[in-house]
């Protein structure tokens, strides 16, 4: 007859072994909380919206600009023109119509394309020396980081070329990794904080 090499604990032992991991579950939630208020503190909050509002705002001048090179409206339109009819005038290959109409959409809100009814009336682009004066105001917010800035001008000069196929988007990215300006992401500061909780909470257990 075989021997049985394993044992039921007791009630009273599993008891125990339900406490001790409760306290061990919080204390780790009570290290981790005090990491977070302690990086939380050093983190620059005003300077991630700061450079997030520049990058942002520059983002969307060149959208305008270079929807407006690619000739949406036309000085004998005379009623509102559909979003299908600027799919059209624009060019735009069907694998990136959901991006064109996201970017009628977002040019809505920020109050530079005007609507009526179903149809769209007139598109306010900003003239070259306002795209010229965002961008370096992007550089100023992003200091030691002008790879975002170079990456986000490399793709507005080229929007209306990847918009109806012309040119690869990924072409954009590989070029400017190539020369050496790879951009960090704007999320790397927070993604490095989260590590640094984690790392922190984990080393005084």
């Amino acid at each position: 007859e075989r021997r049985r090499h394993w044992f039921e604990p007791s009630p009273s032992q599993s008891a125990a072994g339900a406490d001790d991991a409760a306290a061990g579950w919080a204390s780790l939630v009570r290290l981790a909380t005090d990491q977070c208020q302690q990086a939380l503190t050093a983190f620059d909050q005003a300077g991630h919206v700061a450079r997030k509002g520049a990058i942002d705002a520059l983002c969307v001048a060149h959208i305008a600009r270079d929807l407006n090179r690619m000739h949406l409206f036309r000085p004998d339109d005379s009623d509102a023109v559909t979003r299908g009819a600027l799919l059209a005038r624009s060019e735009t290959i069907p694998r990136f119509h959901q991006l064109f109409g996201y970017f009628l959409e977002l040019l809505g809100r920020e109050g530079l394309l005007e609507r009526e009814g179903d149809g769209y009336v007139r598109l306010v682009a900003p003239t070259d020396e306002r795209v010229a004066m965002l961008e370096a105001d992007a550089r100023q917010a992003w200091a030691g980081t002008e790879g975002v800035v170079d990456l986000v001008c490399a793709c507005g000069e080229a929007l209306p070329d990847v918009l109806r196929g012309n040119q690869a988007p990924l072409e954009l990215f590989s070029s400017v990794i190539a020369e050496g300006q790879a951009p960090e992401q704007s999320a790397a500061s927070l993604q490095a904080w989260f590590n640094s909780v984690l790392l922190s909470t984990f080393s005084e257990l």
